[in-house]
């Protein structure tokens, strides 16, 4: 079984919440022997050819390594996933079983009312669904 500081997976989209969540992370595993997995899931809902598919894969995953450079330290280990997927709920809870996540430390967007029912809540689909327990980070201040 899998502890809760062992796998971390934390998905990132590259907005500010998304950084406070893998800070959140990184200072949940500061100290343990327990691995941060950085996962960008491509939302394409459309038919891509290899050329154009590879080439925004390569930039996340470029982005990600920058991301735990400038916010990570070298502080903890961790990894970097970049997934395509016309579902990103699904592709964040796939690696989740993937990876044996012990947890899941995300980023909501805090949408309500009729926005958050058009878009839905990625956060909300996950937390319902996950294999673990789902820290969801608001990274600014709500008023």
């Amino acid at each position: 079984m899998t502890t809760l500081f062992e796998n971390i997976l934390c998905p990132v989209d590259f907005d500010e919440n998304s950084i406070v969540a893998a800070k959140t992370a990184r200072d949940m595993l500061q100290g343990r022997d327990g691995r941060l997995y950085l996962l960008h899931a491509m939302n394409f809902k459309f038919p891509l050819t290899d050329e154009e598919a590879t080439l925004p894969l390569s930039d996340a995953k470029e982005k990600l390594e920058e991301l735990a450079v400038k916010h990570l330290g070298g502080q903890i280990r961790y990894e970097v996933l970049v997934e395509k997927s016309d579902d990103t709920a699904k592709s964040i809870l796939e690696a989740a079983r993937r990876i044996h996540a012990g947890c899941i430390v995300m980023a909501t967007h805090a949408r309500k009312g009729f926005d958050r029912f058009l878009l839905g809540s990625i956060a909300e689909s996950v937390e319902r669904e996950a294999p673990c327990p789902v820290l969801i980070v608001c990274g600014r201040n709500r008023k």
